[in-house]
């Protein structure tokens, strides 16, 4: 090929002899070694026994394959892994006849952690000589991550503080490199998603997995807490925003027991402590919690006695006395009334949480007293403050 040999060549000699003609040629193999300027001599002999002049054949012979060296045209994607496809040069060397040409490879599939792309390389005397490229092959993504939050909702379905959600997945070919790890702490809403993903070996990126939950982190509100002590009771009563799903009330008497649960249950914004001791003093909290289980709380303290201050319940007074009562807030006077013998004898309207009376006759009196709202003309009145006696003695 190209004018070389590349492989045993036999020459035999010819001659002609013009007067006893020729006898014999000599023959000869040659096998090596390779050279671009190789020769084979021969010579004749006549039938007279002349011998003739050695005369040469020159040629190029070269047995020997080239070597080859492949190389890819670019480096590998990830890890050591190409994920799509790869094109792979070979080169060859050959010392004597010198390289004719090369053939290339490329592959791109199937997904395999031992594949191989082969190519050869042919020198000018025909020799040719094989290689392969060893590579990891993998161009499929890994399968659907699956999410994992850190931990189960806090409350109805709700989750109220920062959410760490993680992914995990599998690839059957270069195996799982990473995947992401997802937190979420704003803003609150209902139908809040994160996404996350795995990267395979090969840096094939899977396909983005949803992870849908609600979220709510800020406490409602609660506020004007205010405590009213009444004669045997406390009317507890606030202001509360419309996300309250639940109340619990719970009282404390100074100085004496645990504290004790009143309420839990469902959102109200009013309530009156029956079980009381006039004169006690009491702390209550209130606590207002939404559906995702925030938070909100407020205290407030009361002190229960009975409204009507003195003269108290069936005391003995000489001539006249003075009735005073706890005053109401938002009132701008007050309706009192006094009875004897079943017979109504004074109705008046102070202004103030007090009322002087003398020059009673004997008697036991009873009295009555209402708070008014307003324009004395307009008859607003509130419920009743309360009612007591005192007796007169003669």
């Amino acid at each position: 090929m190209n004018g070389w040999y590349n492989h045993a060549l036999a020459v035999t000699a010819t001659g002609t002899d013009a007067t006893s003609g020729i006898a014999s040629c000599t023959s000869a193999t040659y096998s090596g070694p390779d050279s671009g300027s190789a020769s084979v001599g021969g010579t004749g002999i006549d039938n007279a026994g002349n011998v003739s002049a050695p005369k040469a054949l020159s040629f190029q012979f070269d047995a020997t394959a080239p070597t080859v060296s492949p190389k890819p045209v670019r480096g590998a994607d990830s890890n050591g892994w190409y994920n799509h496809a790869v094109d792979v040069a070979f080169q060859g060397a050959d010392a004597v006849s010198g390289i004719d040409t090369c053939t290339p490879g490329s592959y791109s599939g199937p997904d395999s952690g031992s594949a191989a792309v082969s190519g050869s390389c042919r020198d000018k005397a025909g020799n040719t000589a094989a290689a392969s490229f060893p590579l990891r092959y993998d161009a499929t993504p890994p399968s659907a991550a699956t999410a994992t939050p850190d931990r189960q909702p806090d409350a109805n379905g709700w989750y109220n503080h920062k959410l760490v959600v993680t992914y995990s997945g599998t690839d059957a070919t270069s195996g799982i490199a990473s995947c992401d790890a997802v937190s979420y702490d704003k803003p609150d809403d209902a139908t809040a998603t994160v996404s996350g993903r795995c990267l395979d070996n090969a840096g094939n990126p899977g396909a983005p997995a949803p992870f849908a939950f609600k979220f709510d982190s800020t406490p409602p509100k609660l506020t004007k807490l205010a405590a009213n002590p009444q004669d045997g009771s406390v009317a507890l009563a606030w202001t509360a925003s419309a996300d309250v799903a639940t109340v619990t009330i719970v009282r404390t008497k100074t100085g004496a027991g645990k504290p004790m649960t009143l309420y839990d249950g469902k959102r109200i914004t009013s309530f009156t402590d029956k079980k009381v001791q006039n004169g006690s003093r009491y702390t209550y909290v209130v606590n207002a919690f939404d559906q995702a289980g925030n938070q909100v709380g407020a205290k407030a303290a009361g002190d229960p006695s009975a409204p009507l201050l003195a003269p108290r319940r069936a005391a003995k007074v000489q001539g006249g006395t003075t009735l005073r009562w706890r005053p109401v807030a938002g009132a701008t006077y007050y309706n009192v009334q006094l009875w004897l013998r079943g017979r109504k004898i004074l109705t008046t309207w102070p202004q103030g949480p007090s009322l002087h009376l003398s020059h009673l006759r004997p008697g036991v009196y009873a009295w009555l007293v209402w708070p008014g709202r307003g324009k004395r003309a307009q008859h607003r009145y509130g419920p009743l403050i309360g009612r007591s006696t005192f007796v007169v003695k003669g």
